[in-house]
């Protein structure tokens, strides 16, 4: 069989999925990168974003769209398949304006399909992508993924009315959009192929959840490295942390330790605006019933209070709650994407009971609510990046 040709132990059977590449080959370039991002770091990307990225990078996470998506990779490719999967064909990507890692992120993800990549920056935010397309390239001058990147357009910001956006909808066989609903809505009533298929990534929201037993020291400090990364901007960062059986000196004591663990842990200095914006959230809080406590150089506001208090939904504010299970899912918004769990056993009946009655997207480890994967807001986008070929006998 061609090099092409990737076979994978699928549930009905072997399949084969076919790639304008070699896949292996791919792989190693990313790797190299990865480790050239080790020893140097762009301007551009904060370190927590390109700690991110670097971790990203692992050859077990580049090998995990397949392995979610088709099973487990066979080493016999003589074997006879059940199906056949192919790339649908160009691909183009409307990014959002708050989450500034999406677009390395899904460049990294759609290089391992070889199809053909449009990414369009937020309207209103930098572009790390070009930066980190850059540093790539520089660091694989040749072979197929440097074809690959040679090729990815990068389109900085544009209005609402430009003829590219129609451009990049007739052409795509794949609209994937990352926004806000009117967005999305505008993107996808676009002329597009027949045949072509849309992804809608919209706002959301996400959470921690972690049973009070859980919370150590490291835990602590995972809860502020997740949430450093964005603040609330991001859709997978937690607004507010809930402690599962906790009561409020507990709440208090918690979210007395995270500002002292702020104020040790060495963070770059916020922008002067963001600084002012965290000023103004802890007062507008305190005058709404929250214990709000302001970390170094206004770096970070902490709530404490109990449940009814109004979300303050600006600044880098993370609210602190205790209570039930029962009282966690009462209190879940609408547009409830993430939780990141601290839990002894998140498959066990009682958290799917709850689950099973919310909007819950993702149940995950708290290190991972910012891992993008395969599945995204409860759809299979990666897997449909490929039209399947049935194989009957």
């Amino acid at each position: 069989m061609s090099d092409a040709l990737v076979v994978f132990d699928a549930p009905l059977g072997p399949a084969g999925v076919a790639l304008p590449h070699d896949l292996d080959l791919v792989i190693d370039a990313w790797v190299d990168i990865r480790a050239r991002m080790i020893r140097e770091k762009p301007e551009a990307l904060t370190r927590d974003e390109w700690a991110y990225l670097i971790v990203f990078l692992s050859r077990e996470n580049l090998c995990a769209p397949f392995e979610e998506s088709f099973g487990k990779r066979s080493s016999r490719n003589e074997r006879a398949l059940s199906a056949l999967y192919r790339p649908r064909g160009e691909v183009a990507v409307w990014l959002p304006n708050n989450v500034s890692l999406l677009g390395p992120l899904t460049l990294i993800y759609l290089s391992l399909t070889g199809q053909r990549l449009c990414l369009k920056a937020g309207s209103r935010s930098d572009d790390p992508t070009r930066t980190f397309l850059a540093f790539a390239r520089s660091v694989v001058p040749s072979g197929p993924l440097a074809r690959y990147l040679e090729c990815a357009i990068t389109c900085e910001s544009m209005e609402r009315d430009d003829p590219r956006h129609a451009e990049y909808a007739a052409r795509a066989a794949v609209r994937i959009v990352f926004g806000s609903e009117d967005a999305a809505n505008a993107v996808h009533s676009l002329p597009h192929p027949t045949e072509s298929i849309g992804f809608s990534f919209v706002d959301h929201q996400s959470e921690a959840w972690i049973e009070a037993s859980a919370m150590t020291e490291q835990t602590l400090d995972l809860l502020l490295d997740v949430f450093a990364v964005y603040g609330q901007a991001g859709c997978t960062s937690p607004r507010k942390a809930v402690l599962i059986g906790a009561d409020q000196d507990d709440v208090r004591f918690v979210g007395d330790a995270l500002i002292d663990r702020w104020n040790r842990k060495a963070r770059s200095r916020p922008a002067v605006h963001e600084a002012s914006e965290n000023l103004l959230a802890a007062q507008w809080a305190r005058a709404n019933g929250w214990d709000a406590a302001i970390g170094r150089d206004n770096g970070v506001v902490i709530l404490s209070g109990e449940w009814g208090a109004p979300m303050v939904p600006m600044g880098r504010c993370l609210a602190v709650l205790g209570g039930s299970l029962e009282q966690a899912r009462e209190h879940l918004p609408e547009n409830i994407q993430t939780i990141g769990h601290v839990v002894r056993d998140p498959g066990e009946p009682a958290w799917m009971e709850v689950l099973a009655k919310t909007h819950v997207r993702r149940f995950v480890p708290l290190a991972r609510m910012h891992h993008f994967g395969a599945t995204w807001d409860g759809q299979e986008y990666w897997r449909q990046l490929f039209e399947v070929v049935e194989i009957g006998r």
